[in-house]
């Protein structure tokens, strides 16, 4: 079995000496970077994968699912219509299918139902829709004056201001905000710099400059000696020019981004030997040791935000095992195939038996009333939600 840690560029040692606490910290963060890459590509592979789960097996019977809810709310507003109900169970009968009409009209693009909409509504569709929108802006601004403590009133938005929307005042409001704390910024470097600085002080930055300019060397050095060895015009095989040619684009997209990791990686797999514990001194280890923590964070930060709420890209399969065994995720699809089944199976008996029949209308009705939570605020959230893009 081939060791999984063969094509990784660690310090190593024969088997009777032992590794420097640096080493070890060095050995230790290649292997957390490449079981971080590892991760990251396994995860976006399974978003692909999951997708085309969704659109495989879940997709048509949703599809199935709005054209039942489509007619089953079209048959519940006929039943309103037949029906004598008291006044109580109109309001709530009106309720429902106001709701239901909204939802497979925001969220299932059933724009025809809006006509039908406004029968159950004082104002219209795009007059509610235009208030929720007004709502969500009007949060989004007074949410912005209150983190930045600036006064939408007070703002100078230029000649064009009475052409403007709402968002594109919050864009220029944004902007000057960024320009108040970058000019809060330069003062506060330029009243720093005009202060007299201790012996200390001046030591420190001195120190920082003195690292930071080492830390860039550190991976140019080994992109230097890189290019010079792998410089495809010097190469005179045809075969080999177009293999070094290819790990030279490799090697260049590596420093570019800064991918310490990837730079040793691609050397040892050029040269194919291994890091001897004696060629690297320990003050460059410990510059080492500095980049690879920085990708070690950044590395971890771009697998977390996989799984953010707002992740536009994954909030669809995050609820279906993301990140998790197969079975899991075959277990939640099975789920939610057999709960799209089961709503199908509620709407064709209700249809069928409730809609025909005034006691058990009514008696739907009632239950409704028990069980269905007040749930304005909520409602209203999701509507901004899904409306405004801040």
């Amino acid at each position: 079995m081939q060791n999984p840690d063969a094509n990784l560029p660690l310090i190593r040692i024969e088997q009777d000496k032992k590794l420097s606490k640096l080493q070890a910290d060095f050995n230790a963060k290649i292997k957390k970077i490449s079981e971080l890459k590892e991760s990251i590509e396994n995860v976006k592979q399974q978003v692909i994968d999951i997708n085309q789960r969704l659109e495989k097996e879940l997709s048509p019977l949703e599809k199935e699912r709005v054209t039942v809810r489509v007619e089953f709310v079209k048959e519940m507003v006929k039943a309103f219509h037949s029906i004598k109900l008291s006044k109580k169970d109109e309001e709530t009968m009106a309720e429902i299918i106001q709701s239901e009409l909204w939802d497979l009209i925001q969220d299932w693009k059933q724009s025809d139902l809006i006509p039908l909409y406004d029968q159950f509504t004082s104002s219209s569709y795009e007059e509610e829709n235009k208030q929720i929108a007004e709502e969500g802006r009007k949060a989004a601004f007074d949410m912005f004056e209150n983190m930045t403590g600036m006064n939408m009133k007070d703002m100078d938005f230029g000649e064009d201001e009475a052409d403007l929307d709402e968002f594109e005042r919050l864009h220029r409001m944004k902007a000057a905000f960024n320009e108040k704390i970058e000019q809060q910024e330069r003062e506060r470097q330029e009243k720093q710099n005009n202060r007299k600085k201790s012996t200390k002080q001046t030591a420190k930055e001195q120190k920082m400059k003195e690292e930071a300019d080492m830390l860039t060397k550190s991976s140019r050095t080994i992109y230097m000696e890189l290019a010079k060895e792998l410089h495809p015009d010097r190469e005179q095989d045809e075969t080999k020019r177009a293999w070094k040619t290819e790990i030279m684009q490799r090697v260049t997209v590596a420093y570019n981004d800064n991918d310490l990791y990837e730079l040793l990686r691609l050397r040892l797999e050029y040269r194919k030997s291994e890091i001897d514990a004696d060629s690297v001194p320990e003050q460059q280890l410990e510059m080492y040791i500095k980049i690879l923590k920085g990708q070690v964070s950044a590395l971890q930060e771009e697998y977390n935000s996989f799984f953010h709420f707002f992740n536009q890209q994954t909030k669809r399969v995050q609820g279906f095992g993301l990140g998790k065994a197969k079975q899991i995720v075959t277990r939640a699809i099975n789920r939610e195939k057999k709960q799209i089944m089961e709503d199908m199976e509620s709407m064709v008996y209700t249809m069928r038996v409730v809609f025909s029949d005034a006691k058990q209308l009514k008696s739907y009705l009632k239950e409704h009333r028990e069980q269905a939570p007040d749930n304005m605020f909520g409602d209203l959230l999701q509507s901004i939600f899904n409306n405004n893009k801040f």
